[in-house]
């Protein structure tokens, strides 16, 4: 299903560079190794002689690209590159359509297991922040909830809107007025280049009762010693879970579970966490501690991790 585009080629290319935290706003940062991975748009960035270079906050426990594409830069890089394989044209094939759909069905059984039954309820009104082509919300379509979608890229919003019949906008300005039950955010956090307006909007707009269930790549509980020779020109921040919880907390956000699995056999972890309104309170356990503990142990016993381990906090200071 190829779709028209705007050209692939032409992208903003000028960098920022941060002095403190992007989500902290703390100036206690230090240096972090971090070999950004090689993308058509890493070789561009380079070619025009401009650096990606990483921090850690000592602070909150971020870790974020301190010298980085500017926020105009982020948007034309990632509405140049994903799903676009034929120049001008977006094809959407059958990979992509199954991975759409199953953003949020493969969280349905944790959320089940740890009492979160919002999902469950026979009407609602649902947001997919950051949809992409937009297939993740089709049970909530098949119970008859009203669906909305966000998506910056206009292509992809156009594709969402026919074939999945989500009420789309581009930016959350557009939709601030609205309220949910549910709000879903699958791997769009690490992207922003403020990632803390997400936890802003969902505070804005939840329902008293209603739930954020938000998923983001993490860097704690990587599966091998390359975790930081995974990230990409177009990600700002990776967190963990306690960094994720310090930051939702003062947004009047409380975490109600929390989950560490696999992004795929054999990748590196993501960390996913569902939020309500409401005072933080103690932060639940994560779920998949056995599967984390294994990783740690062969971490541990692998030669020549030391240094990953000291960044990731795996080992005394």
């Amino acid at each position: 299903m190829p779709r028209k585009s705007g050209p692939a080629g032409d992208l903003r290319l000028e960098a920022v560079e941060l002095t403190r935290c992007v989500l902290c706003d703390s100036e206690k940062t230090s240096p972090a190794s971090v070999d950004t991975w090689d993308s058509a748009e890493l070789r561009q960035w380079r070619e025009n002689k401009l650096a990606s270079q990483w921090a850690f906050c000592d602070e909150c426990g971020a870790l974020f690209q301190q010298t980085r594409p500017a926020d105009v830069c982020l948007e034309s890089f990632y509405q140049a590159s994903l799903y676009r394989t034929q120049g001008e044209t977006v094809e959407i094939h059958e990979g992509w359509w199954n991975y759409s759909r199953s953003q949020f069905e493969r969280f349905v059984p944790w959320l089940d297991l740890c009492g979160v039954k919002i999902h469950r309820a026979s009407q609602g009104r649902v947001l997919d922040y950051g949809c992409g082509i937009g297939g993740a919300l089709h049970r909530f379509q098949k119970r008859g909830w009203e669906c909305f979608g966000l998506e910056i890229d206009e292509t992809l919003a156009a594709f969402a809107a026919e074939y999945h019949c989500l009420k789309m906008a581009r930016k959350p300005r557009e939709i601030l007025t609205e309220k949910f039950d549910l709000i879903f955010a699958h791997h769009v956090y690490e992207h922003l280049a403020r990632p803390n307006d997400l936890l802003d909007f969902a505070q804005r707009t939840l329902l008293p009762h209603g739930a954020l269930v938000l998923v983001t790549p993490s860097w704690r509980f990587g599966n091998t010693s390359r975790i930081f020779e995974a990230f990409s020109l177009m990600d700002t921040v990776l967190v963990d879970h306690a960094c994720l919880a310090r930051q939702a907390g003062v947004r009047g956000l409380r975490v109600v579970a929390v989950l560490y699995q696999n992004t795929a056999p054999g990748t590196d972890w993501e960390v996913a966490m569902v939020f309500q309104r409401g005072d933080n309170g103690p932060l639940p356990p994560p779920a998949g501690r056995e599967e984390m503990e294994r990783t740690l142990e062969i971490l541990r016993n692998t030669s020549g991790n030391d240094q990953v381990m000291h960044r990731i906090g795996l080992l005394p200071r």
